[in-house]
């Protein structure tokens, strides 16, 4: 991460690399499933929110990196605290994704903001876009989709 954040040749591949391979993944599965999901929905929400006021828009990789730690941060949650019925399977995926810690500290070490407050993405904006982001893509089924339905 450090040596993207300093722009260096190395760091430069990496990125690279990793974003071909997600245009690959994508190209063979025929959607943007696998490089989009709940971290798109808060995305793509907090845009929208900015048209609609006339904001000026964030950086697109910005608002999906410190929407990755906050999916992370809820998938926990929904996991540690029994909040939906997930099956084993599930539990150990989302024990596999980073940490929101983890993944702030790599947004910092790229260079990046690292939180919602960094991006002037306020409390109650970040709070409303949790309950209703999902709706942005309402055929994108995600675990923030599963948990906001469940709770309606």
């Amino acid at each position: 991460m450090e040596s993207i954040g300093k722009r260096e040749r190395d760091g430069i591949r990496i990125l690279m690399n990793g974003l071909i391979e997600s245009g690959l993944a994508m190209l063979i599965f025929g959607q943007s499933y696998p490089a989009s999901g709940s971290e798109h929905h808060l995305s793509h929400y907090w845009e929208m929110e900015y048209i609609r006021l006339g904001k000026k828009q964030l950086l697109h990789g910005a608002k999906v990196g410190v929407a990755c730690a906050e999916i992370s941060a809820l998938y926990r949650k929904i996991a540690g605290e029994g909040l939906m019925e997930l099956d084993d399977q599930t539990k150990r995926e989302i024990g596999q994704i980073p940490s929101p810690d983890q993944l702030r500290e790599w947004l910092r070490t790229a260079g990046g903001p690292a939180s919602p407050a960094e991006l002037g993405i306020d409390k109650e904006l970040l709070d409303r876009s949790l309950k209703e982001a999902h709706q942005v893509r309402k055929n994108r089924n995600t675990l923030l989709k599963a948990y906001n339905e469940r709770r309606a």
